[in-house]
């Protein structure tokens, strides 16, 4: 994810086109990612912690 952060933030706006889409696109599926796999994350540690 940090390679995609990294060149997305390095195109000025003006110069933004259908690379940078693209880029965009994958940022917000592995972001999507992250988040479903933080959630599950913290599920499993609340089951954790009720159950014995």
């Amino acid at each position: 994810m940090l390679p995609t952060n990294k060149r997305l933030l390095a195109t000025p706006a003006d110069e933004a086109g259908p690379v940078e889409r693209a880029l965009l696109q994958k940022w917000n599926y592995l972001h999507a990612v992250r988040t479903l796999l933080g959630f599950l994350s913290a599920l499993a540690f609340l089951f954790g912690i009720t159950t014995k």
